[in-house]
């Protein structure tokens, strides 16, 4: 077990527990109706697709059902890693379980070396000020002046700490950006 509240407790995500995997994709077809639209094979696949332990962990209420899920990634011979996925089931959102599912993917990485998470979250529903704008015509200003909605990812991210460190312009079509924020989780060591 890796985390615990009185509350949750957080795992890593085996591709051993068929339940448990099909909970988590019951779990992404809810946090995410736009993506999958009901999919739940398609969210299946790629729960299971990011199961092993070292990429994904799990956040279960005391009952043992799905709360939250965490997917990341990391790189051979690179000092950083990235969130690649943060699902919180709606009914359990601004409780600190996706907070607690990114501080757990950060202690993982921060064992096996890792100086750095990033995280990178599109805008394609026009919920940032980047959204709709030529950005390659000064980036540096449109990011030190960079507002997102409450519900975009971006806001959770810079919530907890995370700090816009760059984009990658017209990424799903003309102003349409991906945004990567990154966080130090180790302490710089000189």
């Amino acid at each position: 077990m890796m985390a615990h509240t009185s509350l949750y407790t957080v795992d890593p995500l085996g591709q051993e527990d068929a339940a448990l995997l099909r909970g988590v994709a019951d779990l992404l077809v809810i946090a995410f109706p736009t993506i999958y639209a009901g999919n739940v094979t398609q969210a299946l696949a790629d729960v299971v697709q990011f199961a092993p332990e070292d990429r994904s962990l799990v956040a279960r209420d005391s009952e043992g059902a799905p709360i939250g899920w965490v997917r990341m990634e990391h790189f051979k011979k690179q000092s950083s890693a990235e969130i690649k996925l943060v699902a919180v089931h709606p009914t359990r959102r601004r409780q600190g379980v996706g907070r607690t599912l990114v501080m757990a993917a950060e202690e993982r990485m921060r064992i096996i070396g890792c100086v750095t998470m990033l995280a990178t979250v599109g805008d394609t529903r026009g919920r940032t000020n980047l959204y709709g704008m030529d950005v390659t015509e000064d980036a540096p200003r449109l990011l030190a002046n960079f507002a997102c909605h409450a519900d975009h990812p971006a806001g959770f991210f810079l919530k907890i700490g995370y700090r816009l460190v760059g984009l990658l312009p017209d990424a799903y079509g003309p102003g349409k950006h991906d945004l990567t924020l990154a966080r130090r989780i180790t302490h710089n060591e000189g």
